[in-house]
């Protein structure tokens, strides 16, 4: 038990499971010289050294071509000013892991969009070809990195972490600083100077253009091949609509790396998924927490179909609660992420993945939840907009294109080179 509470309060804090076994919760067991209070050591990390704030100096100053790595830390320390600081004063670029997201504003000119498996081209491309990374609050997981040998070959590595187990796991770090993150960056940002970087954004601006040209939102009506909505496009114009300044809890499947990269945030910690765990059923019930700490902000929850069976009795605490969010529902009759992976490396062969569906609407409405289905793209705004206004609960589905992949997409354990733009 002590162990457990040690463990939830060092490094990356979190919660810890605690497995009790039926012996010890069918025991009785005397108060009589019991000692119920928890007491663990609180040991903070060293911090940032001399040597290692002016070896970090040399690297900075010497980049040509350096990006900088936004990780939940970021948020989780509550540094999101000092890293702005940081990063305006150098003028380097930076992206976002999955779950750093909403530490700075998606509208930021320095900003290169999310980083890894399903990140920007320009993101990826920047990485591949840098020189140097700063790595501040993130573990470089495996959906960031790919094939780890091949990973990022020519850079030069300064992670900053307070997890000390972090630190050169996976990636070997040039100048490791161990360390919390505000007092870390506050001592970076007085040694670096300001540099252009022309090229390098250059570099960025024109794989961003490549994109573009080729991303089935930027083309056509925001309809896909079976002539149904592409989520990218329903993604994109909530955004628009809430200024991207409202929370957003995903659930797990391609609609959560759709909202990653097409909904802006611009307001701070606005972003919640499951992350790593990948647990399909967390954006309802995590959304009605979100709710119950953000009472009087708006609080949306994306979920595909298959996700949302997954915690549908929470419908239930919905109705008994009067809890008021929004569901907006992408429904393609499929396990869409499983489907993407068994289209592209397994003969399209479509195992297990079909969807067949209840009718949702009909379902919210027996919990007392409004709501709507649309199919058209002239129905979408206004039925988002219906949404936001309506007090109470509210279910938006959305019939979205089954044959929709999120993309770009990095395969696992492949080389950022790999990086597939198309099916």
């Amino acid at each position: 038990m002590k162990e457990a509470f040690y463990l939830a309060n060092t490094g990356r804090k979190g919660p810890v499971n605690i497995d009790l076994p039926k012996d010890i919760s069918n025991a009785v067991i005397p108060d009589d010289g019991f000692d119920s209070t928890i007491r663990y050591p609180v040991l903070p990390p060293p911090g940032i050294g001399k040597d290692q704030v002016a070896h970090a100096q040399r690297l900075i100053a010497s980049s040509e071509r350096p990006i900088v790595f936004v990780g939940h830390g970021v948020i989780q320390s509550g540094s999101q000013g000092e890293v702005r600081r940081f990063l305006e004063k150098s003028n380097m670029p930076f992206s976002c892991t999955l779950h750093g997201i909403s530490a700075l504003p998606g509208d930021h000119p320095q900003y290169l969009g999310m980083m890894g498996m399903h990140g920007t081209v320009e993101a990826n491309r920047a990485i591949e070809n840098a020189d140097l990374i700063i790595a501040l609050g993130m573990r470089f997981d495996d959906r960031v990195t790919g094939k780890l040998d091949e990973y990022a070959k020519d850079a030069d590595v300064i992670h900053v972490e307070h997890d000390p187990s972090e630190i050169n796991k996976n990636v070997r770090a040039t100048v490791p600083i161990y360390s919390d993150l505000k007092p870390a960056v506050v001592e970076m940002t007085k040694v670096v100077g300001h540099k252009p970087y022309k090229k390098w954004y250059a570099f960025a601006a024109e794989n961003r253009r490549d994109w573009e040209a080729l991303d089935p939102v930027n083309k056509g009506n925001g309809r896909g091949a079976n002539t149904n909505l592409l989520m990218g496009t329903v993604i994109r114009k909530l955004s628009d609509l809430t200024d991207g300044k409202d929370n957003v809890v995903a659930d797990v499947g391609q609609h959560q790396m759709f909202a990653a990269r097409y909904y802006q945030f611009n307001r701070f910690n606005t972003w919640f998924n499951s992350g790593g765990l990948g647990s399909m059923g967390f954006s309802v019930p995590a959304a009605m927490g979100v709710k119950y700490t953000r009472p009087k902000e708006r609080v949306w929850v994306i979920v595909g179909d298959g996700s949302f069976q997954m915690n549908i009795q929470e419908l239930g605490t919905i109705m008994e609660q009067n809890i008021d969010i929004k569901i907006l529902l992408l429904n393609n009759n499929f396990l869409g992420m499983v489907r993407q992976w068994q289209d592209l490396f397994h003969g399209s062969r479509f195992v297990g993945t079909p969807v067949k569906n209840p009718d949702f609407i009909a379902l919210a409405s027996a919990y007392g939840i409004a709501g709507e289905r649309v199919t058209k793209e002239k129905s979408l705004e206004p039925a988002l907009r219906r949404a936001m206004k309506h007090k109470g609960a509210y279910l938006v589905e959305i019939v979205t294109d089954m044959d929709e992949m999120i993309m770009p997409m990095i395969p696992a354990g492949s080389r950022f080179s790999d990086m597939r733009v198309t099916r």
